[in-house]
């Protein structure tokens, strides 16, 4: 529908050019009711179809009405209160999604009085030596798990902590291993580019600071690309080195792996049990989730491309699947439907070849999603690659495949373990740049104190999954707005009080310190003595302190010394 607005005009001013925006299509007349009591449909604003000229379509508002009446016979005008439903549902599409990255009203919080919150003063990080201000980088990835925690704590920082310049930085993690993320680091920062053993690079990452930022100006120092990283993958059974607790801030949430999820009514199925990786070995079990040729047709068209070649380009894959050899003529294979081919996902093709696995790969990129998973088969059961925590994973109705333990691999290394390795638990550690302690005592005490529970992880990812079941959401708003708008309805929940509270460092409202030096004359028999001044130094220090309408977010303190 075309809506046109229907005004009135002075009779000496020109009309605007409707005709380039008029076409053949229906037209909804809306007409205020103040020009209808003022001008009768009879003879100013005839009914719609009209075709009728009137004696004054010769003037400006007679030539712009006459426009609409040239045109096919108009619907009969849509009732107000359906016109303002559908104007309503407009605006509710349309409307901006939530705040900006980091805003977020917690006033329910800082205004309960069972936990007395004072809002801090203005907060910003400075360079230990140059006292040139930083920006707050946190460090997030593609997974949405880590979006999501990311955004949550930077509206903590901001909101309830106020700090001034906090900035998200995407990086992407293609390896899940927080070894290559520390190395990363650990390149920006020195010159040795490779680095034998992990113990090396990370002894040399806990203490990357001091040598490097003595005596320099923010413009010849590196300061890191991000400071905080709060999902940092790490391979199972790794063991921290000495001094890691200056980088280390504990772990969070429940950790993560890799796992194999298959639809739970397919367990049984053939007598089955398809929530083990034996079952997979058997033409009977895997036939479950063969694909019917007209499946198999439909991926290839829609789901593997990617522009004009596919998501996995390797010689191994055929239409961007990959099929072990005893899978080539035979339809009784499985089909494992996986993300994006990159270094978290490389390993299944070794793995279905060295476990003899009745099991293709198809690698369709971000086609796999909640809808594909739920729909691509319909009520069929279906197979996918994915990790915990994350949304994928959380859907209703999956369960993880049980694998070997990582023990019992011996051969088909990716990188410093093994592929049966990827489906063992991974420590998520929190990770902070050690300088941070050095110039501020808030932020390490707060990275610390933050924690993600399992429940928690599932409520988010849930919401997650809520928001992206309604497709209006993909067509009018950017991915990275819902996740800040998950975060902030999360934290406004009143269930949240209590974790806000106990994520709080103990003296996040402590006013900043400002020093003053004097030199006093103190000593006794010297030329000059008047231990009065000082006396007088201390008691307009402490009137000042007292008193809210001067400095009320500092806290003046008095560094005295004997002028002899």
């Amino acid at each position: 529908f075309r809506v046109s607005f229907t005004m009135g005009l002075p009779d000496d001013s020109e009309p605007p050019d409707v005709s380039p925006f008029c076409t053949s299509s229906p037209t909804i007349t809306i007409i205020p009711e103040a020009l209808k009591r003022q001008h009768p449909r009879d003879s100013t604003y005839p009914s719609p179809g009209d075709e009728k000229t009137d004696a004054v379509s010769n003037s400006p508002r007679g030539h712009f009405r006459q426009v609409f009446r040239s045109h096919p016979p108009l619907p009969p005008p849509l009732r107000p209160p359906l016109m303002l439903l559908l104007l309503l549902l407009i605006v509710l599409l349309m409307a901006p999604y939530g705040l900006a990255s980091g805003n977020c009203d917690l006033s329910n919080f800082k205004n309960d009085r069972r936990f007395m919150y004072e809002k801090p003063p203005m907060r910003y990080l400075f360079h230990k030596n140059t006292q040139e201000q930083l920006t707050i980088t946190l460090e997030t990835s593609q997974r949405t798990s880590q979006r999501i925690t990311t955004a949550i704590f930077e509206i903590f920082l901001k909101e309830l902590l106020n700090y001034q310049d906090v900035e998200v930085v995407h990086v992407n993690d293609e390896e899940f291993n927080g070894w290559t993320i520390i190395n990363q680091k650990m390149n920006e920062k020195s010159s040795k580019s490779n680095y034998e053993n992990k113990a090396a690079y990370k002894a040399e990452y806990d203490n990357m600071s001091d040598s490097l930022f003595d005596d320099k100006s923010i413009s010849e120092v590196k300061i890191p690309r991000t400071m905080i990283n709060l999902e940092v993958w790490l391979p199972p059974g790794t063991v921290e080195t000495s001094g890691a607790d200056e980088v280390d801030k504990g772990s969070q949430g429940s950790g993560g792996r890799f796992g194999w999820y298959v639809s739970n009514h397919s367990i049984g199925q053939n007598d089955c049990i398809t929530d083990h990786w034996r079952s997979y070995k058997s033409e009977k079990c895997s036939k479950i989730f063969s694909l019917t040729p007209e499946e198999d047709s439909l991926l290839i068209q829609n789901y593997t491309r990617n522009g004009d070649g596919f998501y996995c380009n390797e010689t191994f894959c055929t239409n961007g699947i990959f099929t072990p050899s005893y899978c080539q003529n035979n339809k009784n294979c499985a089909t494992l439907f996986a993300g994006d081919y990159k270094k978290y996902s490389k390993f299944l093709k070794d793995q279905i070849n060295d476990q003899n696995l009745r099991v293709r790969v198809a690698w369709i990129g971000p086609h796999l999603s909640a809808h594909f998973i739920k729909n691509f088969r319909n009520s069929k059961s279906i197979l996918f690659f994915g990790w915990w925590p994350d949304s994928l994973s959380n859907l209703g109705g999956f369960i993880p495949i049980s694998f070997q333990p990582c023990s019992d691999y011996k051969s088909a290394t990716m990188g410093d373990y093994t592929y049966g390795c990827k489906y063992e638990l991974h420590p998520l550690k929190k990770h902070m740049w050690n300088d941070i302690p050095k110039i501020d005592k808030n932020i390490p005490v707060a990275v610390e104190k933050f924690s993600l529970s399992i429940e928690d992880y599932k409520e988010l990812l849930s919401m997650y999954n809520d928001e992206h079941s309604f497709p209006s959401n993909h067509l009018y708003h950017d991915d990275n707005e819902i996740i800040n708008d998950i975060a902030c309805r999360w934290l406004q929940q009143d269930a949240r009080k209590n974790k806000l509270n106990i994520w709080l460092p103990p003296d996040y409202n402590s006013k900043i310190k400002l020093w003053i030096g004097g030199i006093f004359p103190m000593s006794k028999g010297g030329n000059f003595q008047q231990t009065s001044l000082l006396q007088a130094a201390f008691l307009a220090q402490e009137r000042i302190n007292k008193n809210d309408d001067y400095l009320s977010d500092y806290e003046l303190a008095i560094i005295n010394d004997d002028g002899k």
